[in-house]
């Protein structure tokens, strides 16, 4: 009901357009509408990993991404989460896969995955391919050199392909095994809430939902799943500056060897934070003539918040959830 699509593109009507651009204009989302809204819809709970997730389809518009990584035991709603959050992005954006092989990412096209989603069901899907998947965040790009008989003389030559990004990649896994450090670290990684309390909220969601006509919820899913693909259609890239005189304010992540990379996510998030915000906030004039914005201090510290509970998640060696028993029984 109401769907517009053309072929695997999401179209807005005009109204949906003015309306996006209204909301971003009147008031920041991230703060007032985004967990309300997915709560709505049946993602209850889980508020920093909302975030997080939002603010990584985010990020793909953007030059430097971050990606999310969850983790947790089966049938906690990790998957279901972050799909609802892909749910969120305009069709053409997301590529959504159980499986990939290890060339799989070679055959796109040169342009064929840049600014895009990859999500994966599980990272049992991509043992095969996890060094591809890792050059590709690191570099941005990928480049593969292989052999093709020529038909005409019969002769070998080397065909060149490269895939440009970057890309924004979402897995999920039930196993730490499955994932080396230098894979994790690439990862903003995000842990279920497998708390009682939060079973219970879930199970009142459930029987609320039960309750009601599916017409009623239909109609709610798809108004509110519009209004963020809608959103998520308006957002234009834009370059993010941190003033200098912040330099020695944003130390969070102390002096540790992977705070390098950490870091590097952490101002990602920022700068998805910023952009999300971009008709908020006075877009300043750069020598060149393009447009650009400053990072401002509540975008900070919405990352902060972000950031301080899911990087012990990102540098630890245990499961988010065995983590909080751990320290409870502490």
């Amino acid at each position: 009901e109401g769907e517009m699509y053309e072929g695997n593109m999401f179209v807005m009507s005009r109204e949906e357009e003015w309306e996006a651009r209204k909301i971003l204009a009147e008031r920041d989302v991230l703060t007032t509408d985004l967990v309300k809204d997915t709560d709505k819809i049946g993602l209850v709970g889980e508020e920093i990993n909302k975030y997080a997730w939002y603010l990584a389809i985010t990020s793909r518009i953007t030059n430097k991404p971050f990606h999310i990584l969850s983790l947790g035991q089966s049938g906690v709603g990790k998957s279901y989460g972050q799909e609802m959050m892909l749910n969120c992005v305009p069709d053409e954006d997301v590529k959504r896969y159980s499986r990939m092989t290890p060339q799989a990412f070679y055959y796109y096209g040169r342009n064929g995955l840049k600014h895009k989603i990859v999500a994966i069901d599980e990272i049992e899907g991509m043992i095969d391919t996890m060094y591809a998947l890792r050059t590709f965040l690191s570099n941005g790009y990928l480049t593969n050199a292989s052999p093709k008989t020529d038909p005409k003389t019969g002769q070998m030559a080397t065909i060149d392909r490269r895939v440009d990004g970057p890309i924004v990649v979402f897995l999920t896994s039930t196993s730490l095994d499955l994932i080396d450090y230098e894979t994790k670290s690439r990862f903003l990684v995000t842990g279920s809430d497998e708390t009682r309390t939060q079973t219970k909220n879930i199970l009142e969601k459930q029987y609320d939902t039960a309750a009601k006509p599916r017409e009623d919820i239909n109609r709610e899913y798809i108004r509110i799943i519009r209004k963020y693909k809608s959103i998520q259609k308006v957002l234009l890239p834009i370059e993010v500056r941190m003033p200098l005189s912040w330099k020695k304010e944003i130390k969070p992540h102390g002096e540790r060897l992977g705070a390098r990379r950490m870091n590097m996510t952490y101002m990602a998030v920022i700068a998805a934070i910023t952009t999300h915000r971009q008709l908020l906030y006075e877009k300043q004039k750069g020598k060149n003539g393009k447009p650009y914005l400053y990072m401002q201090k509540g975008d900070v510290e919405l990352a902060n918040r972000i950031c301080k509970v899911l990087f012990e998640n990102t540098i630890g060696d245990l499961l988010p959830p065995v983590k909080t028993l751990l320290l409870a029984v502490r």
